[in-house]
């Protein structure tokens, strides 16, 4: 069974790094781990998501980590993709 514990040691993250990619505070993280309680349901998405959409080969693997990796450390992914809307509302948006 897929548990944020077993997503975060196999994404390779501490607690802190978890945390941050997914918008939450490392103590809620911990709270998750220890049981006492248990992520909302998009986390708990969003987290399986990552977790599965990796891909197998190791060296892709490594490149899809460290992209993860660097988005923690520009906001997490809630920040990535809202920059990401962003730039698609300005595209597309009509003057």
């Amino acid at each position: 069974m897929l548990t944020p514990a077993v997503i975060r040691t196999d994404l390779g993250l501490t607690q802190a790094q978890f945390a941050s990619l997914l918008g939450h505070a490392t103590s809620t993280v911990a709270r998750w781990e220890s049981g006492r309680t248990k992520p909302c349901p998009l986390s708990l998405t969003v987290m399986e998501s990552i977790q599965t959409a990796l891909p197998v080969d190791q060296a892709q693997r490594a490149k899809a980590l460290d992209f993860l990796r660097s988005c923690v450390k520009n906001g997490g992914l809630y920040a990535l993709l809202g920059k990401a809307f962003s730039a698609v509302l300005d595209r597309y948006a009509t003057p």
